[in-house]
């Protein structure tokens, strides 16, 4: 038997043998270890999401709107949202584990909804 079958069976006698005591450890710190959780699972990803806007320019490439809550993710060829479910929503942690594709830029919502009804920006459809 391999080591890691030897692991995993000591791990499972164990677990039998305390589940009271781990169960009560676990349920006495509960909300302590959500909460470390929560708080180191958001921070990843505002520094994903920093990682990413800072590689693609940090502001809208039609309108040049920097204000980072307006800002999103926009695939030039489409499928967001495909590329969006494909990655379980970690979207910034793909794209830095892809190498930051190059058919990926910044919009600002305006400009994304836009190109999204009607194929075209709004701020570039005067100057076509």
């Amino acid at each position: 038997m391999s080591k890691s079958g030897d692991y995993q069976r000591y791990g499972k006698v164990y677990y039998q043998r305390h589940r009271e005591e781990i169960r009560a450890r676990y349920q006495a710190n509960r909300v302590k270890i959500l909460e470390r959780m929560r708080v180191s699972g958001a921070t990843l990803r505002k520094a994903e999401k920093e990682t990413v806007f800072e590689h693609y320019g940090h502001r809208c490439v039609c309108c040049g709107e920097d204000v980072e809550e307006f800002l999103t993710i926009d695939h030039v060829n489409g499928g967001g949202r495909r590329f969006f479910r494909a990655t379980n929503g970690h979207v910034y942690r793909a794209l830095i584990r892809d190498g930051f594709p190059r058919d990926i830029q910044i919009l600002c919502m305006n400009c994304n909804f836009g190109r999204r009804l009607t194929g075209v920006c709004p701020h570039q459809q005067g100057k076509l």
